[in-house]
């Protein structure tokens, strides 16, 4: 009954009306939903009626389907190789400017040839025992391949009434956006769009293609930054190596002939010249991500070692600080990911929550297996992060206001969200001002694993 069901949603999509008029995939979806949850959806679709802006409308189904469904949901445009935009999402700290690659949930790909919704069982979408996944068509075609699509995944083996609840409040957004016009919908929602036929808006193909030469400039204009900044740091490693070396020598050799004062300026100076070298680094591996150069080599990684390495190289740096810093609990899991980088990850978050945590704190290590995901955690007791800035902090160069230090170029963050990409695998983050933070980081199961 559920595969008959799930196939006519699949056919009845993108024409969602019978000969009377009804929409067979809510009147489908709304008889498997129970009195008070219809009643929920009822007010919700009141709710759209009242917004006219298609963002808005959108961000309202979001939050819903997070709310009433419990899942993760995200708002993915198609990119180029089987790449998706995230637009928005449901969990605090989503960026809308994030790739996702496709084959972390193959469901993804079989929406964007078919056009259709995959649910739970319709089709192989990747689910593990622990999870499901729904992909649900808003908007499309799109230049790039595919529709516009809702992603929710779930981390419980969903009822028919919640995947009916998701087919229904999903497709009484696809109803308000068939009413817009389709490219106020696409600017709206900051993706390009194009239809074939005479449905097409006057002047829409003329517009795309404006859009599509803009996008091409802009692609150029980020490659030459990338390769500016690239050379720019190639050029300052070497002889900021160099100065380093012999001011590290100066203050071996010649600390017992100098005054206090001398004494100062020479470590200032040494300070200056680690500060300007680790910004280097920073450039070169964000200018090597970007350009898609950075080598990475995908191995299985213990967690739990992973995360006794970084908390054996920090914990003297935290005793200095008297923050208490510990490990656990860790969960037996092995992820997929380069050791090297989720090192460097891991430090980032540790010295970051460090540094941001008041004498007499806590930190802590711990990692966990969630579905087919191995998700790491640094959590603090410290300053927190103000909600208004938390969208922001993955940015390259942004600076969190007010903090007690004004150390580092903003870049930490933001390579550590382009690193996880990467591999795969993605960064969230909740905190509350004054509070403290929560870092986690996922990352794939390593497929031998059971």
């Amino acid at each position: 009954m559920a595969a008959m069901v799930t196939r006519t949603w699949a056919s009845s999509w993108w024409a969602p009306t019978s000969g009377g008029g009804r929409c067979l995939v809510c009147s489908q979806a709304g008889e498997r939903i129970g009195p008070a949850a219809l009643e929920r959806v009822r007010a919700f679709a009141l709710e759209l009626l009242t917004s006219g802006d298609p963002r808005t409308q959108a961000l309202l189904t979001i939050e819903w389907l997070s709310t009433s469904c419990g899942a993760d949901v995200l708002l993915l445009t198609p990119e180029h190789d089987d790449e998706w935009l995230v637009v928005a999402g449901s969990r605090p700290g989503t960026h809308d400017d994030v790739l996702l690659a496709g084959p972390r949930w193959p469901g993804l790909a079989a929406a964007r040839t078919s056009g259709e919704p995959v649910l739970p069982g319709a089709q192989s979408t990747g689910d593990s025992p622990d999870t499901a996944v729904l992909v649900l068509p808003l908007l499309g075609p799109l230049p790039t391949g595919g529709p516009v699509v809702l992603l929710l995944e779930l981390h419980q083996p969903p009822a028919l009434e919640t995947v009916s609840l998701a087919v229904l409040v999903a497709h009484l957004l696809v109803h308000r956006l068939a009413g817009c016009d389709p490219a106020a919908v696409a600017t709206a929602l900051g993706v390009g769009f194009a239809q074939s036929g005479s449905t097409c808006p006057a002047g829409l193909p003329a517009r795309v293609a404006a859009l599509e030469a803009a996008n091409r400039r802009l692609e150029e204009l980020a490659r030459l930054r990338t390769r500016f900044v690239s050379d720019a740091a190639h050029e300052l490693k070497t002889p900021l190596a160099i100065l380093r070396s012999y001011l590290e020598a100066l203050g071996t050799d010649l600390v017992g002939g100098l005054d206090r004062e001398q004494r100062d300026f020479l470590a200032a100076a040494t300070e200056g010249s680690r500060r300007l070298q680790r910004l280097v680094e920073e450039l070169l591996d964000l200018a090597a991500l970007e350009s898609g150069n950075l080598p990475l080599q995908l191995v299985a990684v213990d967690a739990p070692s992973a995360l006794r390495t970084v908390f054996e190289e920090l914990r003297r740096l935290a005793s200095l600080g008297e923050v208490d810093i510990r490990l656990g609990p860790l969960q037996a899991v092995t992820a997929r990911a380069d050791p090297t980088r989720l090192g460097q990850v891991l430090r980032n978050l540790l010295d970051n929550a460090l540094k941001y945590t008041p004498r007499g704190g806590t930190v802590r290590l711990s990692c966990r297996r969630r579905g087919g995901a191995a998700v790491l955690e640094v959590t603090d007791t410290g300053i927190g992060i103000p909600t208004e800035e938390l969208p922001r902090i993955f940015d390259e160069f942004y600076r969190v206001r007010h903090t007690p230090t004004r150390e580092g170029a903003g870049l930490g963050l933001a390579i550590v969200r382009r690193l996880m990409q990467a591999m795969g695998g993605r960064i969230d983050v909740s905190s509350q001002n004054r509070a403290g933070s929560r870092f986690s980081i996922e990352l794939p199961i390593w497929a031998d694993e059971p």
